[in-house]
């Protein structure tokens, strides 16, 4: 009695100073760290001096090359709806990208795609240049040339910035029309810009054109000089609309993409689509409801099957309570820590409190009534992780929910193949690898199968969530968010991309040869190691330059800094080198496209350049939702723990047995289940398959392998042999090393709970 009570009154502390923490949990939609976070502070350094991953545009794309009159004219016409968008800058497609070329030592920029060529002869010589510049190919227009992007960079705009743009863009852009409110816009707009034009307003002509608007709106009634009440009241629509743009213009960007894409006529065969960052977090966050209710409907189902059989349904609705309060406790307790929770998280939390439950609640407690358990409340979870084997969140949450409530009612004794009730429950037919028998190692071999399966089909990614954030999971129907940025990443590569970032301590820095070089040098490891497929930055251009003017050979740079300054005056084009360096030249860049190895470890590639120290340093909006996935991962297993310690005083309603003997083997189904949640954790950064959810979810279905370990059966030696075996198939493709330590780690952990549970034979319970 003793051993049971002390427990119960440790739960309860924790669970009552737990729930008090919920007022403090903050919600994650995006995988976003704290602003004061250095990578934050980087990235807004970099946005604020260059043109880096605030970018946004239309992705264009055909079964054929683009490079001819037809394809010219649709990306021509997605180029004018893109730079119509007036949040955007620097809007550049490939058929006016600048090809340097030098003519008797005169540096020439030439467009060789605009104005199209005349016949075969020049568009075969237009081909040829443009692939042959190194800064067009992977970056505009793929190697097939059957792919390309039009890419503007989002402006940073303050509120009155925001409302001239959008002043100017109602009453000039394509949507204008000619009502009182765009006439008097009109009239605001001309007179202000002549007042700036003869020096009678001081001042910037977009803040003097927001003035005169924010006073044409709040002057008074049109008896006393106003506007009538119709124009004022859509002046206060537009000034509300600039707050909002400029506080994100994100938001605006992407959907007047939509709308352009939507209004495109393009050739037949040929088909466009809008990409960034925030159509597919929006993409990811309109899916997170129905995932989240479809598995919280599912799970609670499962989990009052299990409860409910055998015990009534008052214990199956303080189960489903008592699972709820659990949930609580472990968010409140993710609230007194300070660590943000998104939706995906939360389901996890809660099919761990539920799994956890149906385990200690199982009588008899056997590997097959384990087993059935992890595999239907463990593959839910795998099967609705945006990174699991199936396209959309909508059809893996409706399969975990049919499964959960299938398996719910047939341990309830409904018999799907009897055509009713079945006298015993648990005895009805039931699918073949859920029947009862001598069949565990079936079962575990299938479950670990699954578990493999799922896991080697997961675009690689990992944690950093890069293959999760280029959108290829959140297609459903007819819904194209996330669609463009799947195909800039299967056709193009690069996005999200990364950038190798140097800061100087004087404008000038990196027009000195010196800092040009050691940059240089840090690109060209990269470039040489397996992270990086390809490579743009600042000392490329300067050796471009060199090369066409000088005419020296690859691989030569400047030697003195007059040479780099007079590169760049030949150029004339300080808007075509911000993509490199910042204005003052004090900070210089390199964009990285990550290859597939380097997407899966771009964590440990941070952690080589940190937002801290000297420099250089590694940038970029993908590297701040890797990070932020690794909190969340943490905080994923932390409510996994506090989950099974709330629920291991629970072990005593069982009554089958004494209670002592039932915490001793809550503890030990607790010992098992954090093991193989740390193990499935370290799998996840070893092999960089997967997400925290489905690490979790891997982590429950594998821990039926060790149930079979445990049973002390003559067959535990195969048992372990097929468990090393399933579990290592997904790191076909890593290295040998990662594979024998996971292996070690396998084995040495099984053996010790192989030891810690000799006197306790779990068959017989």
């Amino acid at each position: 009695m003793e051993v049971a009570r002390a427990p119960l009154w440790l739960v309860g502390l924790i669970t009552v100073v737990a729930l008090a923490g919920l007022p403090r949990l903050a919600m994650d939609q995006g995988y976003q760290l704290a602003s004061d976070h250095p990578l934050v502070q980087l990235n807004q350094r970099v946005r604020g001096s260059t043109l880096s991953d605030q970018a946004m545009g239309v992705v264009v794309w055909s079964n054929r090359s683009l490079l001819n009159a037809d394809g010219v004219r649709d990306i021509e016409a997605a180029r004018e709806a893109v730079a119509a968008i007036p949040y955007l800058e620097h809007v550049r497609a490939v058929t006016r990208a600048p090809v340097l070329a030098s003519q008797d030592g005169v540096l020439v920029v030439t467009t060789p795609l605009w104005p199209p060529p005349l016949d075969e002869g020049g568009w075969t010589e237009a081909r040829k240049e443009v692939f042959a510049d190194p800064f067009i190919p992977g970056q505009l227009i793929n190697d097939q040339g059957d792919t390309t992007v039009i890419v503007g960079w989002v402006r940073s705009l303050t509120a009155d910035q925001a409302l001239a743009a959008l002043a100017a863009s109602s009453v000039a852009g394509p949507q204008a029309s000619d009502g009182p409110l765009e006439s008097a816009v009109r009239k605001e707009i001309a007179q202000a810009r002549l007042a700036v034009g003869l020096g009678e307003v001081a001042g910037p002509p977009d803040l003097v054109i927001a003035q005169r608007l924010r006073a044409l709106a709040s002057v008074g009634s049109r008896s006393e000089g106003g506007a009538p009440p119709d124009i004022q009241a859509g002046l206060e629509d537009w000034i509300a609309r600039a707050e909002f743009i400029a506080q994100d213009p994100d938001a605006e960007v992407s959907r007047l993409l939509g709308e352009r894409v939507d209004g495109l006529v393009l050739t037949t065969g040929t088909r466009a689509a809008p990409f960034g960052s925030k159509l597919v977090e929006s993409g990811l966050q309109a899916q997170y409801p129905v995932a989240f209710l479809l598995g919280l409907v599912g799970f609670l189902c499962a989990g009052f099957g299990f409860i409910a059989h055998g015990r009534g349904v008052l214990a199956g609705l303080g189960a489903i309570l008592a699972a709820i309060a659990t949930l609580g406790a472990t968010l409140g307790t993710l609230g007194w820590l300070g660590i943000p929770a998104d939706p995906l998280s939360i389901l996890g939390s809660l099919a761990g409190v539920v799994w956890t439950l149906a385990l200690v609640m199982q009588a008899p407690w056997t590997p097959r009534a384990l087993g059935r358990a992890g595999l239907v409340l463990g593959l839910p979870l795998l099967l609705l992780s945006p990174l699991g084997p199936c396209g959309s969140l909508w059809v893996a949450a409706a399969l975990g929910l049919g499964l959960a409530l299938l398996f719910g009612a047939t341990c309830s004794g409904w018999a799907p193949m009897a055509g009713g009730r079945s006298p015993q429950p648990l005895q009805a037919p039931v699918p073949w690898f859920l029947k009862d028998g001598s069949r565990d190692l079936g079962f575990v071999a299938v479950a670990l199968v699954l578990f493999a399966l799922s896991l080697s089909l997961s675009p690689p990614g990992g944690g950093d969530t890069s293959r999760l954030l280029a959108g290829r999971h959140v297609i459903t129907g007819q819904e194209t968010r996330g669609l463009g940025a799947a195909i800039v990443r299967d056709r193009l590569g690069g996005v999200p991309p990364v950038f190798l970032v140097a800061e100087g301590n004087e404008p000038g820095h990196f027009a000195d040869p010196t800092a040009i070089a050691h940059l240089s040098e840090q690109v060209e490891q990269l470039r040489d190691g397996k992270e990086v497929s390809a490579a743009w930055g600042w000392p490329d251009l300067i050796g471009h330059l060199h090369r066409r003017v000088a005419g020296v050979d690859k691989g030569s740079m400047p030697s003195h800094r007059d040479a780099v300054e007079q590169y760049l005056l030949l150029l004339g084009r300080p808007q075509d080198t911000r993509s490199f360096v910042s204005r003052d030249l004090d900070l210089a860049l390199a964009r990285l496209n990550l290859s597939n190895a380097g997407a899966k470890r771009a964590g440990r590639l941070y952690d080589r350049f940190p937002a801290e120290g000297e420099g250089p340093f590694l940038a970029g909006a993908a590297l701040e939702w890797t990070l932020a996935s690794r909190e969340q991962s943490r905080a994923l297993l932390l409510s996994l723990v506090l989950g099974c310690l709330v629920f291991l005083p629970l072990v005593g309603w069982t009554g089958a047995h004494g209670r002592r003997e039932r915490l001793r083997v809550g503890l030990a189904v607790f010992c098992y289940a954090m093991l193989w949640s740390g193990l499935a954790l370290i799998f996840g950064d070893v092999s960089g398959r997967g997400g925290p959810e489905s690490w979790v979810g891997a982590a429950l279905v594998a821990g039926v392998g060790v149930q079979v370990v445990m049973s002390h059966r003559r067959h535990d030696r195969t048992a372990l042999a097929l468990l090393l075996g399933a579990g290592g198939l997904p790191l076909f493709f890593t290295p040998v090393l990662p594979l024998v330590q996971l292996a070690a780690v396998l084995v040495t952990g099984s053996l010790l709970l192989l030891m810690w549970q000799k006197p306790m034979d779990f068959s017989k319970l």
